[in-house]
Order: structure tokens, then sequence, then C-alpha cells
């Protein structure tokens, strides 16, 4: 039990296992991983999240390319041993965990080791003119604010609707509040965030309201597969062509889109996200994820689930400031 207890900020002999992220020794005690340790899960589990997994198909597209870091502070021996092949994951370099009555086109999960990028110092100085300095006897804070952008859709759909200029945007981008959405190296954009202390810009963190959580937050993601399975039907899935002759979204044959519609329904339909997670474990979908997360997790030792928070439903995105008893300035 006593490795189970260990934080990131201490035991620096032991190498090659899960740690907690770096607390104060007074600080409470929490059982989130460290971002090294969620990133080597992330090498078998993908990017696709599991909502999203119940949609797509998870292909070597799906996986982490590369990590970029500054040059001074990459260390090989210590990247191979935490994500490459050679380290603590290479027991995993082999094919595994297709969907379950699958067509076998390469997709499924597999251990897909990504680069580790490191950037010249002399283009970080000129870049990131307020990076963390090099000198120990300069004193900086760790920050709190994280930014959120994604390209607006390649092709329009009905999720999409003309602006006032004649340009199609994302619905999802109004939430921005923008009238005019900008554009980052060419790219239009859709949706775009500033999360501080996990709440969007604007909303406190100490009063949470449902219009201050994050689109990457647990709550907007299976929100949004709700929305998305309301809006589908079986004849918009067999339109959307499979590139196979099949018909239907790839990887589902024809005929059986109002089966997978009415799946995806009942699993967004859950009345709590406990009740969500077991119903996309139920899934064939889920089923693979999971094993797949847990053959990786036999490597990733120890790695205690943190577990409780999943008793609250889709009413949390309906709390408001007159909820709290605030009333909101102007």
């Amino acid at each position: 039990k006593e490795i189970d207890l260990l934080t990131g900020r201490g035991h620096f002999s032991r190498l090659g296992i899960v740690r907690r992220k770096p607390a104060r020794a007074d600080a409470p005690s929490t059982l989130s991983k460290s971002c090294s340790d969620k990133l080597a899960l992330r090498q078998v589990s993908s990017l696709i999240s599991a909502e999203m997994g119940l949609l797509v198909a998870v292909t070597p597209e799906a996986y982490l390319a590369g990590v970029v870091m500054p040059a001074a502070e990459v260390s090989n021996q210590g990247c191979e041993r935490a994500f490459g092949p050679g380290g603590r994951m290479g027991s995993l370099s082999r094919p595994q965990h297709q969907h379950e009555g699958g067509i076998d086109r390469g997709e499924g999960y597999t251990y897909t080791p990504f680069h580790i990028l490191p950037v010249r110092n002399e283009t970080i100085d000129e870049i990131w003119q307020y990076s963390k300095p090099p000198s120990r006897n300069t004193k900086c804070k760790p920050g709190t604010i994280s930014a959120i952008w994604t390209a607006a859709p390649s092709s329009l759909s009905s999720s999409s609707s003309p602006s006032a200029n004649g340009d199609h945007h994302d619905i999802h981008s109004a939430q921005n509040g923008a009238k005019q959405l900008p554009k980052l190296n060419g790219s239009r954009t859709g949706l775009y965030e500033t999360v501080i202390n996990g709440m969007k810009q604007g909303f406190k963190a100490s009063a949470p309201v449902g219009k201050g959580a994050s689109a990457l937050s647990r709550a907007r993601m299976w929100g949004g597969l709700r929305d998305l399975s309301l809006s589908l039907s079986p004849s918009l899935v067999g339109a959307c062509g499979g590139g196979d002759g099949d018909g239907g979204v790839e990887g589902i044959r024809e005929g059986e889109g109002e089966g997978w519609v009415r799946k995806v329904s009942e699993v967004a339909a859950a009345s709590s996200y406990a009740e969500f997670k077991k119903a996309v474990l139920a899934t064939p979908a889920g089923r693979a994820r999971q094993r797949a997360m847990q053959e990786a997790k036999k490597v990733l030792v120890p790695w205690v689930p943190n577990e409780g928070d999943d008793g609250w439903g889709l009413d949390v995105l309906m709390i408001d400031n007159k909820s709290h008893g605030m009333k909101r300035k102007r």
C-alpha cells in the first residue's frame, strides 16, 4: 500500500512507476495521475474519448504523433523509460483489441508511441519571452490558464449556419460570444475557449454555473453526445456512406443504422454520469476501449482508480447565477 500513496515530489529513486500529481506535503491527498502517466496511457487509449468512440472508428490517425518539449529539458533516457518501447510500455508493442464484430481494416486500440520533438532554446527564447526562467533565483508561478482552439468543420453540414457576411460557422462557436470569429494561420475558427482553474474565463470556480463549463468538461461532452443522438436518424446514417459499398457510417453495415442510433440514444439518456459510464461499457466499442486500458494499466503501476465523482446528471449544465443567489454584473 505504501507504493500506492507515492506523490510526485518524493521517492525519486523509484523509476518507471505511476505517480500522483506533485503537491505540497500538507495538501489534501489526491489520486490524480501525473501528466506523463496520462500521456503514456493515451498511447494505448488514443485521443478518442469514450463518448467519441461510439461514433468513430479508432485508427492510427487517432493517436498523438508527437510531443513538443524544450530541448534543454529533454531526457532521452527518461522519455524512453516513460513512453518508449524500450521502457515500461515495451510489452504492449503488438496489435490488440479490435472492435467486436467489426471489419478488420486496421482499426482498434494498439500501443502507438509518439515522437519527442525538441525545440531549440533560441527558438523558445524568441517565441516565449515570458516562459519559465532558467535561473533558480527567479521565482515563478505555474500557469492556471489553458487555451483551447479547434478549426471549423471542413465541410458544411446541419451544424453550420451562415453569418451576416455569408460565411458559415459551426453553431457551437456561437457559445464564444463573438460576432466575428478569428482565423489562425488561415484556418477558420470553430470552438475556442480560455479556461482558468477549470472554468471558462469570466466565471468563478468557487460558484460554478452551467455556462461556465468548458466544452472539454465531462458534462459538456456527455451533453454533446446526447444532443447529437437526438438529431440522428437511421436515414441520415445510411446517407453518410462508408466508402466500401456497405453503405452507412463506416463500420456499420446496411440496415444496422436504426439499431445503432437507438443504442447511442439509450447510452446518452442515462440518468447520471455513473450510469452513463456503465452504458458505454455495455457497447462493443466501450468494451474494446476498456480492455485496452486494462492491458496498459498492467504496466502502468500502481494505477489506483480515481472513483466517486460521478453521481451527477446533465442537470448540472442548467445551473445559473440565480441558483447561487448571485446577480450578474453588467
